[in-house]
């Protein structure tokens, strides 16, 4: 016999076997004695996890220990281990002892290792209007067929060695890019030809890449095949002149619905029979969507049989098609009234109001009088709906303003999850009592889904946020505009001197050294905006990680400081020696020959020597420009040199009057003491005057110096000439 639950020890059971009868037996287990485990378990990483074995008595029975005991390099909690590093391994010793803490058993060496999660066996795979599937749904049916010109997505479904869903994302690539193209990373298909096409499907990469090859078969362009009306025949009462309303579908070869737009196509009705019975249809029959309507009305008091001819035109790659259904109409002259119908009752009425919701939301109830023989005389008069919440009771009555107006119910202002009871009555007679269902259908709040698409995050500055445009991809599943931003994570790392580990979400990490850390990624804040009727969750959002995500952080900021700090110096040096040449500093005794090859602290130095010897330079020149403005400050020059113009000069005796006359060439002295002076002589001074102005804008103090001395001797020439009388030099 075997039993599939351990039985307990010293426990009497009752062994019943049918058409033998009963024993009575009891189960004796020895005291532990041996302990059977495999010599090498794999566990997922990160993934806390029991480990394997089995303890056993002398006579190999399994038996329940009072009390195991672990020991590890490794941390075992509860039975269970958790490494968080791909490949890394643990050594266990399992030991069994009694109550009182003595060893009974301990088993070989186990040795633990990590793996992480990888695909090895595609389970599911089919083409889906949206970008997930539902695989285990019980409606669930595979589909590789699409049409010509249209797009779907390849959802696949995938398990690890553990015998769990991947939750990666294959990639694709379509072996004939003829007939189908696949978006390598979304799965995305677009057919472009009729025919087979190749998909290969790949989980991972180089040797341990799990692929798998599938075929898709591409169909021509679905087009209009043929016209279905919802009702070919219909029974009318020549009492009833409103008619009844037929509708028209437009089907595809593949028997939908056709939606698309078509040159020229158009829908009529016209009465082929019967002109005397029914009424022209003069219904503007539009086609939307692939269906149009119309109606049919008896001619009042007549009878008899008439036939309705509906038609469908258009134009498909330059062919005129047409397609043609008949509506076989009965008017019955209406006898005495003899029962009520009810129309328009829904069993459920959905409470969502959003655009996508196809349910119906609200009933509007009619009641017709009827015939023995069922044929409508007419609507009913005095008719009166109410609607009770659940039995029908007063106080069930719902009387929440706009749920019930006339004979219209209104789901919308109704409690979902809820029965009501509608009760239709003609004067005082109950015709017709049902109840029906409120649901809400409106989908819960979209979330943002997080992709992982990469493993590895280098930083080169510490001061910057993380990039991880490479290692996640996030957005909404159906609004591909709205986009989501990563705002922080959190995470353990294995490695505090290079990243401490995030309680708090962030996008920066502390780090006293470089060197690589793994990072294990619990949660991901996002944030977005978005249009303020969307029913998405709330923005900031946090995603909890079903599985963590497992990130290999490289941290080389030092070296990339050093490297910017070096670039820093460069610049300041090559700065430095500009300035140098410029104020005509010789930098040769400070010089670095090599300067991509020196270092900051050689570059700092030899900057801090050369900017020394450029603010000497600068205060000689300072010096030197100021006893020149001296010198400069002494002269007045005169505005012009015309005849007769008086001047008065700097350094000349107080109160004398010099008279430049044109053209004169010697000095003459006037009765009042007044001297003459030659043009030439003003020119000279005036030419010492220009060249020292020149020169105090200069950057070179030698050259300001030697202005400085031929304007003091232009000056002094020039005051000589006046009191001497003599020629100017």
């Amino acid at each position: 016999m075997e039993f599939y639950e351990a039985l307990e020890n010293k426990v009497a059971y009752n062994l019943e076997i049918k058409e033998i009868e009963a024993k009575e037996f009891s189960i004796k287990l020895g005291a532990p004695a041996k302990i059977e485990a495999k010599a090498e378990q794999i566990v997922k990483l990160n993934k806390d996890t029991a480990i394997e074995y089995k303890v056993l008595d002398v006579n190999g029975a399994e038996v329940k220990p009072e009390k195991v005991d672990f020991e590890s390099n490794k941390t075992i909690t509860d039975g269970k281990i958790k490494l968080s590093k791909d490949g890394e391994t643990a050594f266990v010793y399992v030991i069994v002892q009694d109550k009182d803490g003595k060893e009974l058993a301990k088993s070989e060496r186990i040795t633990v290792k990590a793996e992480a999660a990888k695909a090895v066996e595609i389970t599911n795979y089919t083409l889906s209007d949206e970008e997930t599937a539902d695989f285990e749904a019980d409606n669930y049916k595979q589909v590789l067929t699409m049409q010509k010109g249209s797009d779907m997505n390849l959802v696949v479904e995938a398990k690890d060695q553990f015998d769990e869903k991947v939750t990666v994302k294959p990639s694709f690539e379509s072996l004939d890019k003829t007939v189908a193209l696949v978006d390598r990373t979304s799965g995305k298909v677009t057919g472009l030809k009729e025919g087979k096409a190749p998909v290969k499907i790949t989980y991972g990469t180089g040797d341990a890449a799990l692929t798998k090859t599938i075929e898709l078969t591409i169909v021509a362009d679905a087009a209009p095949a043929k016209i279905e009306l919802d009702k070919n025949e219909l029974n009318l009462s020549n009492k009833l002149l409103d008619g009844e309303k037929v509708e028209v579908a437009v089907k595809d070869q593949y028997d939908n619905v056709f939606k698309g737009a078509i040159e020229g196509a158009k829908v009529e009705a016209k009465v082929v029979e019967g002109k005397e019975i029914i009424e022209p249809i003069v219904d503007s029959i539009t086609l939307k969507d692939g269906k149009a309507t119309f109606t049919v009305k008896p001619v009042a008091e007549k009878s008899g049989k008439a036939i309705v001819e509906v038609t469908y035109t258009a134009k498909v790659n330059d062919k005129d098609i047409k397609f043609v259904e008949k509506v076989t109409v009965n008017v019955e002259k209406a006898g005495e009234v003899s029962d009520y119908k009810v129309e328009g009752f829904e069993s459920e009425l959905d409470k969502y109001e959003g655009k996508d919701n196809k349910n119906k939301t609200s009933m509007d109830i009619k009641v017709f009088a009827i015939d023995e023989n069922g044929v409508k005389v007419g609507e009913a008069t005095g008719t009166k709906v109410e609607l009770y919440k659940d039995e029908v009771k007063d106080e069930n009555k719902v009387t929440t303003e706009g749920a019930l107006k006339d004979a219209k119910i209104d789901a919308t202002k109704l409690e979902k999850d809820t029965e009501y009871t509608v009760v239709v009555k003609v004067e005082t007679l109950t015709v017709f009592k049902d109840t029906f269902k409120v649901v809400d259908t409106k989908p819960a709040a979209a979330k943002p889904v997080l992709e992982q698409i990469g493993n590895e995050v280098k930083v080169s500055d510490t001061s910057k946020n993380l990039d991880l445009s490479k290692v996640f991809k996030v957005g909404f599943k159906e609004d591909k505009e709205t986009e989501v931003t990563i705002k922080g994570i959190t995470f353990k790392s294995d490695n505090a001197e290079v990243a401490k580990s995030l309680a708090e979400a962030g996008l920066r990490i502390t780090s006293e050294k470089d060197g690589e850390a793994t990072l294990v990624v619990d949660t991901v804040v996002v944030e977005f905006t978005a249009d303020k009727d969307a029913n998405v969750v709330a923005s900031p959002y946090t995603i909890e990680l079903e599985e963590p995500a497992i990130l290999k952080l490289t941290v080389d900021a030092k070296a990339k400081a050093e490297e910017a700090a070096l670039e820093e110096a460069k610049t300041a040096y090559n700065e430095a020696v500009a300035a140098a040449e410029k104020a005509n500093v010789n930098v040769k005794e400070h010089e670095v020959e090599d300067v991509e090859k020196a270092t900051k602290a050689e570059l700092e130095a030899a900057t801090t020597a050369i900017n020394d010897a450029v603010k000497e330079a600068a205060q000689k020149l300072e010096g030197a420009k100021q006893e020149l403005e001296t010198e400069i400050a002494k002269v007045t020059l005169p505005t012009s040199i015309e005849a007769e113009q008086k001047v008065k000069v700097t350094g000349v005796e107080s109160g004398s009057e010099i008279i430049i006359k044109a053209n004169e060439t010697e000095v003459s002295t006037i009765d009042n003491g007044t001297k003459f002076v030659t043009v030439e002589t003003v020119e000279a001074l005036k030419t010492a005057y220009d060249a020292a102005v020149a020169a105090k804008e200069e950057t070179d103090a030698e050259k300001v110096t030697e202005a400085k001395t031929k304007l003091e001797t232009a000056i002094k020439t020039f005051g000589e000439a006046i009191k001497t009388g003599t020629q100017g030099a």
